[in-house]
C-alpha cells in the first residue's frame, strides 16, 4: 500500500490508476493497463451532443425521467425532433450519455468529500446522502437498471466507485457491503418508506458505525437505541381488518396479473376481464385502483411476516441464527416475486388500519431476531433492502460474492451477541 493511502490524504488522486500502479484495481477487476484501455477508449463529447445531454439533465431535474422524450429536447432546443437522431440514435443513447454524466457528477462529489478529510469514511457517506436527496432525479436515473456494456459508462462508473474503496483501503466486500446500506437507505428516505417513528439520522450513524473497519476506532452507538421511536412504531396497532371474499379474489387476481405483467398489466379493466365481469362491478369492492393497491400491499406484507416468522421459528429450533434466516427469507421472496416487492417499497404506506395492521405483522420477524432494537432492525433492512435493489438491477459485479456480502452485513449490524428469537 502506498504512503498516501496509510494516512489522512491530502486529496484523493483522480487517476485512481497511477495511485494504484502495478495492482488489481479495486472493484473493477481490471489491470491498471486494462483500465487504462477503458479510459482511453472514452469518446469525446461534440458540442451539439454536449448540448442536448445538458438539456435533457435540465428536463430530469425539473420533471422526472418521464419528462425525457426527443421531442421535449428538440422543443427546449428549438429544433425538430428528427435532427437529433444525427447525434444520438435514440432516447437510450441519450439515456446512456446522461447515465455517464451523473456517474461522473457523482465521483467527483466524493472526491471533494474525502479531500482532506479526517474521516474518509463517514465524510463520503454524508456527501453521497446529501448529493442523493438534493438531487433525487438524477440519482434514480444513474440506479435504474443495468449499466451499458460502453467505455463511457463503465469509465464513468470507476470513477464513482473509485472514492468508496479507496476510504474503505481497497476493502472491496466491505465497500459492496456498506454501498448496499447506502442505497438503501438513501432509496427509502427518497421514498418516504422508512417508518415515520425513526429518525434517518440515527439509523445512518449506527449503520456507518457498524460497517465500517474496526480499527476506524469510531465509538460505536449504544444498544437499544432509540427506544422511543421503537414504542413509537409498535404503539396503537388497529383493529384487524378482513376483506369480503370477493374483494379478496379481486386482489388475488391483481396480484397475478402484476406479477405477469408488472404494474402497466393491472388495469380494471384487465381484472375484471380476467373475473369474466365489467370493470365498474370492481368498485363496489374496491373503490379505485389505489384501494386495489393497498389491499395487495397489505396481503404482500402479510405474506411476508408469516414466511419470515415461520424461518425465524425453524432457525430457532434447529440451533440455527434466526436473524439470518429471517432476512434470507425476506432477501428470497423480494428476488421471487419483483413486482410485488417493487410496488411494496415503491413509497409511504397507507395509514389506515388494512395497510397498518400488516405492516406491524410484517415487522415481527425481525423485531424478534434483533431483541427489539427498533434501530438496529431499520439498519439491516435498509441493508438488506439496498443489496436486493443493487441485484435486481445487475449493478452488484459478478467478481463479488453476493452472499458473503449479505452475510457480513448482517453479521456487522446485528445488534446484540448470540441469537434471540
Amino acid at each position: 500500500m502506498s504512503e498516501d493511502l496509510q494516512g489522512t490524504p491530502a486529496a484523493l488522486v483522480p487517476d485512481a490508476g497511477r495511485e494504484l500502479e502495478g495492482r488489481v484495481l479495486p472493484g473493477a477487476g481490471l489491470t491498471v493497463a486494462e483500465r487504462m484501455v477503458v479510459d482511453a477508449a472514452v469518446p469525446e463529447l461534440k458540442p451539439r451532443v454536449r448540448e442536448i445531454v445538458d438539456v435533457a439533465r435540465r428536463l430530469l431535474d425539473e420533471d422526472g425521467i418521464d419528462a425525457l422524450s426527443m421531442r421535449a429536447i428538440a422543443a427546449r432546443l428549438d429544433v425538430r425532433a428528427p435532427s437529433l437522431y444525427k447525434h444520438l440514435p435514440d432516447k437510450q443513447a441519450i439515456l446512456d450519455v446522461l447515465v455517464a454524466d451523473i456517474l461522473r457528477e457523482n465521483g467527483d462529489v466524493m472526491r471533494a468529500a474525502i479531500t482532506g478529510a479526517e474521516d474518509p469514511v463517514g465524510a463520503i457517506i454524508s456527501g453521497f446522502r446529501r448529493w442523493a436527496l438534493e438531487h433525487p432525479q438524477r440519482y434514480r436515473v444513474a440506479m435504474d437498471g443495468p449499466l451499458a456494456d460502453t467505455p463511457l459508462v463503465q469509465s464513468a462508473a470507476l470513477h464513482s466507485g473509485d472514492p468508496l474503496r479507496w476510504a474503505m483501503r481497497d476493502d472491496l466486500e466491505g465497500a459492496v457491503t456498506l454501498w448496499s446500506f447506502a442505497h438503501g437507505l438513501v432509496d427509502l428516505e427518497m421514498k418516504q418508506r422508512l417508518p415515520p417513528a425513526y429518525d434517518p439520522g440515527m439509523v445512518w450513524a449506527r449503520g456507518v458505525a457498524h460497517l465500517r473497519h474496526a480499527d476506524d476506532d469510531i465509538e460505536l452507538p449504544p444498544p437499544m437505541q432509540g427506544t422511543a421511536s421503537t414504542s413509537e412504531f409498535w404503539s396503537d396497532p388497529p383493529e384487524d381488518v378482513t376483506l369480503s371474499p370477493r374483494a379478496a379474489r379481486i386482489v388475488e387476481v391483481a396480484r397475478e396479473l402484476l406479477e405477469e405483467d408488472g404494474e402497466e398489466g393491472m388495469s380494471m379493466r384487465r381484472i375484471a376481464s380476467r373475473l369474466g365481469v365489467r370493470a365498474p362491478s370492481l368498485y363496489k369492492h374496491l373503490p379505485d385502483k389505489l384501494a386495489m393497491e393497498n389491499a395487495i400491499i397489505a396481503h404482500v406484507l402479510r405474506e411476508m411476516g408469516g414466511i419470515g416468522m415461520a424461518a425465524g421459528a425453524a432457525a430457532a429450533a434447529a440451533d440455527e441464527d434466526p436473524l439470518v434466516a429471517v432476512m434470507t427469507a425476506y432477501r428470497e421472496y423480494a428476488h421471487a416475486h419483483p413486482a410485488l416487492y417493487r410496488l411494496y417499497t415503491r413509497g409511504r404506506l397507507d395509514p389506515g388500519p388494512l395497510v397498518r395492521g400488516a405492516e406491524l405483522r410484517s415487522a415481527e420477524p425481525i423485531a424478534r431476531a434483533t431483541g427489539h432494537d427498533g434501530v438496529a432492525a431499520m439498519t439491516i433492512w435498509s441493508f438488506v433492502h439496498g443489496l436486493v435493489d443493487l441485484e435486481s438491477k445487475g449493478r452488484v459485479p459478478d467478481t463479488y460474492d453476493r452472499e458473503a456480502v449479505f452475510l457480513r452485513g448482517i453479521a456487522a449490524l446485528r445488534p446484540v451477541e448470540g441469537r434471540t428469537w
